[in-house]
């Protein structure tokens, strides 16, 4: 029996409040960034400020709904193959 590997994928959202110096605001932000629950803002003028993303609620997602959909190869060992697009069935 031939076997294919089902990606689903959910979107989560996580809200964090970030407080910015007295002397900034929204349009003084040139990027921002967050890597493993670390945000990092950055400015303009180069200076920056990090906060801490809260862990999200997995009860918050909705697992009814996933965002898509992808039928994958499997490989000899039974993983899945990611080396092309898939086929993408959108939600």
């Amino acid at each position: 029996m031939k076997k294919v590997g089902i990606v689903t994928l959910y979107s989560t959202c996580v809200i964090t409040n970030i407080e910015l110096p007295p002397d900034k605001t929204e349009k003084d932000i040139e990027d921002v960034g967050v890597k493993w629950g670390t945000i990092t803002v950055l400015f303009k003028d180069g200076s920056e400020i990090t906060g801490e993303e809260p862990t999200p609620d997995v009860d918050s997602t909705d697992w009814k709904r996933p965002d898509s959909v992808v039928v994958r190869k499997t490989t000899k060992d039974g993983g899945v193959d990611f080396s092309d697009n898939g086929l993408v069935l959108e939600s």
